[in-house]
């Protein structure tokens, strides 16, 4: 759990210091994860074989009473 919420908070400062699109893409190039800020919201979105899997969708954190 530890290890997720810092990979989320470090995607959340990269987004937001640069807010351009990053994209990350599977080893074989099939799947592809794409986190972006829109008008300062940040969403993801997943593609494999260039058809979206995965909308873009809100991204945030809860904490554990929310």
């Amino acid at each position: 759990m530890k290890k997720i919420f810092l990979t989320a908070l470090l995607i959340t400062q990269v987004m937001f210091a640069n807010a351009e699109s990053i994209r990350i893409t599977s080893p074989d190039g099939n799947v592809k994860a794409t986190f972006e800020v829109v008008d300062g919201v940040m969403q993801w979105s997943v593609d494999h074989e260039n058809e979206s899997v995965l909308l873009p969708s809100k991204l945030g954190i809860m904490g554990y009473n929310s």
